[in-house]
């Protein structure tokens, strides 16, 4: 090579020479960068869920590792934005939306797509435009599942001691949920769609009619999934508002039960913190001196206030979790005040052990 450019005028060698340098000094390789990816849908028919198989579950956003190359401030950017995503988020701006061939060839496999995770991030502009290659993806393949979408029409409930008529508007909603989804449920008939009011009614003005705006919330017992829809998210409530003499109670120590499907609650420990929560009803006079009748009886756990954790077969341990909360109360009793939240940790049990005699 040298021999090649003494043949070459002066500037012709101090540019190559300059040229590579700056290859060397402004091109940086960086591994282990996290590209996490969104999984989106483009049928109204089909959700798409990627199996993680790490997570060992089904999740909306493809978790991927690469080797990345290109200009050195683009790949510190890139890589300092991937630091602090957690599995459930993706990377701004990548989402993956199966074209229709490829929504074709899944259904013709079960519902089951295939995919070559290097290919799905070369689709992306955003590292073509900023002079970035893609090297060592792994995952290097990732398996795509089709959910159908059901469509269930429920009528919008709506219940209060301080309203004794309304109208809502809508009247039914439609909630749109994969049917994987309504199986792990527990079937339709568990479906239900409430109206959450955007306004405090107990401050509005007795004895007239008030328009607020409410938000149709679908209920189902169990964790929050986004997949679940509901059509339209939001409607209008007009409520006649009453004054009712309502007296509240609290309720020190309602001890938080454990509920799932036995084949999780078999397998593993559920620790929750803390184990009690303190709640306030409220109700009219005779709801409330029977539960003062049951609460001098035997205390909290004879009050018929429930708090339950609901777990999910979609769970796994996890150094932590917060899950809502679900209350049971009799009737007539409303809640005032209660934790939404609480906190709780999955352990695997030990195997059960054997004596000699047993053998």
């Amino acid at each position: 090579m040298i021999e090649r450019l003494k043949g070459l005028p002066l500037t012709i060698i101090l540019t190559v020479l300059i040229w590579m340098y700056a290859e060397a000094q402004f091109t940086a390789v960086q591994p282990d960068v996290k590209v996490n990816v969104q999984v989106l849908s483009a049928s109204a028919d089909y959700a798409v869920r990627v199996y993680d198989p790490e997570q060992k579950k089904y999740s909306s956003v493809l978790n991927l590792v690469a080797t990345l190359q290109g200009p050195r401030n683009v790949i510190e950017r890139i890589y300092q934005d991937s630091l602090p995503l957690s599995p459930q988020e993706a990377f701004p701006g990548l989402a993956y939306v199966p074209t229709a061939r490829e929504i074709e060839q899944a259904i013709a496999n079960g519902n089951t797509l295939e995919v070559d995770t290097l290919s799905i991030l070369n689709r992306f502009d955003y590292f073509r435009s900023k002079g970035v290659t893609i090297h060592n993806v792994q995952p290097s393949r990732a398996r795509i599942m089709l959910d159908r979408i059901v469509h269930l029409q429920r009528r919008v409930e709506f219940k209060s001691p301080l309203v004794d008529r309304f109208t809502l508007e809508p009247a039914v909603a439609d909630v749109q949920i994969p049917s994987a989804a309504l199986a792990a449920i527990g079937g339709a008939d568990l479906i239900r769609v409430v109206a959450d009011p955007q306004e405090t009614i107990e401050t509005l003005s007795p004895n007239m009619d008030h328009v607020m705006q409410v938000r149709f919330v679908v209920e189902y017992g169990e964790s929050r999934d986004e997949r679940i829809r509901v059509s339209p998210p939001q409607g209008a409530l007009t409520a006649h508002v009453v004054r009712q003499a309502q007296r509240a109670v609290p309720i020190p120590d309602v001890a938080v039960w454990i509920s799932g499907p036995p084949t999780v609650l078999s397998k593993y420990d559920i620790e929750i913190q803390p184990p009690t929560v303190s709640v306030t009803v409220s109700g009219g006079t005779t709801a409330i001196d029977a539960l003062r009748h049951r609460l001098e009886a035997g205390g909290s756990k004879s009050s018929g206030v429930y708090a339950y954790l609901d777990v999910t077969a979609e769970d796994r341990p996890e150094t932590g979790s917060r899950r809502r909360l679900r209350y049971v109360l009799p009737e007539g009793l409303n809640q005032v005040s209660v934790p939404t939240e609480i906190g709780f940790r999955m352990i695997e049990k030990a195997p059960p052990t054997t004596t000699p005699a047993e053998r």
